[in-house]
């Protein structure tokens, strides 16, 4: 098959580079101010410390997607065997450790909210152990595409002499690893597919766990709280801590809980569930933006694949747009952390006025 070739960049590109681009530049900014937000935050909690730890591969992970465009601004003239082999491998690492990290934080929020208190749940040591683990493991996992990645070569036209034929460079899966590469893709759709539904059957379980604990809280007598006092408390503490919600300290609120009244008792109940709500939706809709994001990249390689088309640069304009919706799901979380809390969009608004102020004080000055 003789494909088409320009010596500069593809028309059909230029749309493509430049939302790659501002999309990740805009998510690199972004997980900036969420990443100082969490790294500011009082609590040592294991929820803080993995939306620290999401934040800080999503600051990386935008950093690193944009050099991809590189494979468009030479999607034909590609010859750079090791930069090939370094853009797949960094790519896949840093969307492998998302990936790895956001199904931490969905057993983590499984354990927290839907397992009893006589249950297993992560302690903040684990937790370290676990996100250093799902990083390296991430590492790991993307060594195959790695040694698959490399330099192709096909006959092409060129753009200017419709009658002469060419022969054109592009980084993909090298002939030589091509069943390691086929093997790999299986994996990872595996990975993706067993990972989803997992999660999906955990966050289920949790709103079951949040409605059912809502409608006994509703039923339940005033008269009955005192002698739920001890859990109810503890579990305040446990939610308070994440993910920057909490407002006093443990000790305090320990020195003044025997002259709470049941009537601040039941407030602090409902306030607790409130928390527990909210952290768990913001998990699940960064889960889910993060999965959703990756979907259509599998699907278009793959149907590609099957339909024989091998080249990127064989793909329409819109379906090239939606072949890298997956840098959304490293740009977006920031935004969903502060539709779910409320201290972020405060500390966020705190930033703008502040450079507000700086611009506007030298122009007072003049």
């Amino acid at each position: 098959m003789v494909i088409q070739h320009y010596d500069t960049i593809m028309p059909s590109d230029v749309p493509v580079i430049a939302v790659v681009i501002s999309v990740c530049f805009t998510g690199f900014l972004c997980n900036i101010v969420a990443f100082n937000f969490y790294k500011q935050s009082p609590s040592l909690s294991k929820s803080i410390f993995l939306l620290k730890a999401i934040s800080l591969i999503d600051l990386v992970t935008c950093l690193c997607l944009p050099f991809k465009t590189s494979l468009l601004f030479a999607s034909s003239t590609f010859t750079s065997d090791i930069s090939c082999k370094l853009l797949m491998y960094s790519s896949n690492a840093c969307l492998g450790s998302s990936s790895f990290v956001f199904s931490l934080i969905g057993v983590d929020r499984f354990l927290t909210v839907h397992s009893g208190p006589s249950k297993v749940k992560l302690t903040l040591r684990s937790t370290k152990y676990l996100t250093i683990g799902s990083v390296l493991g991430a590492c790991v996992f993307a060594i195959p595409d790695l040694l698959a990645a490399g330099i192709r070569t096909y006959k092409c036209t060129i753009q200017q002499t419709t009658n002469m034929t060419s022969t054109c460079h592009s980084c993909h899966d090298s002939a030589k690893h091509s069943e390691l590469a086929q093997i790999h893709r299986l994996i990872k759709v595996t990975f993706v597919f067993v990972s989803s539904v997992t999660l999906i059957i955990m966050y289920a379980l949790i709103a079951r766990k949040l409605k059912k604990s809502t409608v006994t809280s509703r039923s339940m007598n005033i008269s009955t709280l005192p002698s739920s006092n001890d859990v109810s408390l503890s579990n305040i503490l446990d939610v308070q801590q994440q993910n920057g919600f909490s407002t006093d300290s443990n000790d305090q609120f320990k020195e003044n809980k025997s002259c709470m009244f049941p009537i601040t008792q039941k407030r602090q109940t409902s306030h607790m569930r409130s928390l527990s709500q909210r952290i768990t939706l913001m998990a699940f809709l960064m889960t889910i933006v993060s999965l959703l994001s990756i979907v259509p990249y599998f699907v278009i390689k793959y149907a590609s694949y099957t339909n024989g088309i091998e080249y990127l640069n064989e793909y329409p304009l819109w379906l090239k747009l939606l072949y890298h919706t997956y840098v959304l799901g490293s740009c977006l979380n920031p935004f969903i952390i502060g539709y779910c809390n409320t201290q972020f969009r405060d500390y966020v608004k705190g930033i703008l006025c502040c450079i507000c102020l700086k611009q506007k004080i030298p122009q007072a000055l003049e």
